[in-house]
């Protein structure tokens, strides 16, 4: 009985830190994810995956930059019946927005926002997406 409440214990914490842990999310509203994370659109059989940050070149807060700089995050579009495709979204070029299908994805923001003399860890970033539908 002790070994089965262990494995139990275990399996709890296993399943609580998967990153790849899917959420729901609505067609027209924003929603976070984190590397690794994915989200499936309510009721559209589709779902949007947060894969890394390519690039992160922003200027940090508190530095005086000739331009804004520009971050770089790559995406998956997934629908059921099994074709994905892989995007890159920008933060302040273009392109910020993907068409899919009859769909439409969106980088709202990435989190965090770089600073003067922080490291950004992978595991820190939040990318806000949203995905509309084409009418």
């Amino acid at each position: 009985m002790m070994r089965l409440l262990s494995l139990l214990i275990l399996l709890a914490i296993a399943c609580s830190h998967d990153s790849s842990a899917k959420r729901s999310a609505k067609l027209g509203e924003e929603f976070d994810l984190r590397i690794g994370e994915t989200a499936a659109i309510t009721g559209e059989h589709l779902s949007v995956g947060f894969s890394s940050v390519t690039e992160d070149s922003r200027c940090p807060q508190g530095v005086d930059c000739i331009w804004a700089g520009n971050a770089i995050v790559r995406a998956s579009v997934s629908e059921a019946s099994g074709q994905r495709e892989t995007v890159d979204l920008n933060t302040e070029l273009e392109p910020k927005e993907k068409r899919h299908g009859g769909y439409r994805l969106r980088l709202i923001r990435l989190r965090p926002y770089p600073t003067k003399d922080g490291v950004i860890r992978k595991q820190d970033y939040v990318a806000t997406f949203a995905v509309f539908k084409d009418s």
